[in-house]
């Protein structure tokens, strides 16, 4: 419902809610007012009064985008232009490390480049409220730093799903 996100903007810090046993992740956005020919991002471990939730149990991605054509479809009975023409729509989520081995850990100034920040936490971890530091470090050597707050519910969610599968749109 974007109550999450406006609460963390207002705050400046990227904030998840998760159960134990449970990965969930929250989308960093960074927008280049000037080129940026490479960066690297990474997250500290996460620290709860003397528990730790560690930077091992966190995951980074790229998020890519794929510029929609201007056909809905290639086959020519759906020969309608789409209301996406033109833009650019999420796509694959490639591993930080994969963008930075390809090159493409690069934001072109006026763009902006998504990145997903995915924690897992172990049936184990201690309920609480964990925090660290997002850090993100160009090539000239400027690092920016965003609190990330995470709290583990004392919920444990079990290891097997009993869904099957899940599709709303059926």
């Amino acid at each position: 419902d974007g109550k999450a996100a406006s609460l963390a903007a207002q705050k400046n810090t990227l904030t998840i809610q998760m159960a134990k046993n449970e990965d969930e992740g929250a989308q960093l956005m960074l927008f280049g007012n000037r080129n940026v020919e490479a960066y690297e991002i990474f997250v500290t471990d996460l620290v709860s009064g003397g528990n730790v939730i560690s930077a091992d149990n966190i995951r980074l991605y790229q998020l890519k985008y794929l510029t929609v054509d201007d056909k809905t479809s290639s086959d020519s009975t759906y020969d309608t232009p789409s209301a996406y023409a033109g833009e650019k729509l999420p796509d694959a989520m490639l591993p930080f490390a994969k963008a930075v081995e390809y090159g493409e850990n690069v934001i072109l100034a006026g763009n902006n480049q998504a990145i997903y920040v995915d924690v897992s936490a172990s049936s184990t971890d201690a309920a609480g409220t964990y925090a660290g530091t997002v850090v993100v470090k160009t090539n000239t050597n400027e690092v920016y730093t965003l609190p990330i707050s995470v709290t583990v519910q004392d919920v444990v969610l079990p290891d097997v799903s009993g869904l099957g599968t899940y599709a709303p749109y059926l």
